[in-house]
């Protein structure tokens, strides 16, 4: 991203905030407990599905999960820019792997999003 680390990271840690603009299917999230840099939280997609999210958030970064939903964010300094990552997936009970299911698609859309913020 061709925008400072300050501005970038701030708005990826504003998991209440800019960060539901972000994620393509977010409609909101709610951070009910903050322990640290633990983090529970409650999510709502677009389309109506509801997760109860647990993870951590640092400077930088987060990782969030829940039983069926797994989604990280990643920022860090790269000269005058910034060098952004993105990944998610869905969790399948019963299954070892992650099912990388549209993480591309998601990925490329968050991006483009937080370029509109900036």
């Amino acid at each position: 991203m061709a925008a400072p680390y300050e501005h970038v990271g701030a708005l990826l840690a504003d998991l209440e905030g800019d960060f539901g603009r972000i994620a393509p299917d977010m409609r909101n999230l709610r951070v009910v407990r903050r322990d640290g840099v633990r983090v529970e939280a409650l999510a709502r997609s677009a389309y109506g599905m509801r997760a109860r999210l647990y993870g951590e958030q640092r400077p930088g970064w987060c990782w969030l999960q829940s039983q069926f939903l797994l989604l990280g964010v990643a920022a860090a300094p790269d000269g005058d820019g910034t060098r952004v990552a993105f990944t998610g997936g869905v969790r399948v009970p019963g299954r070892a792997a992650l099912v990388p299911l549209g993480v591309r698609r998601e990925g490329e859309r968050s991006l483009r999003r937080l370029k509109e913020l900036l």
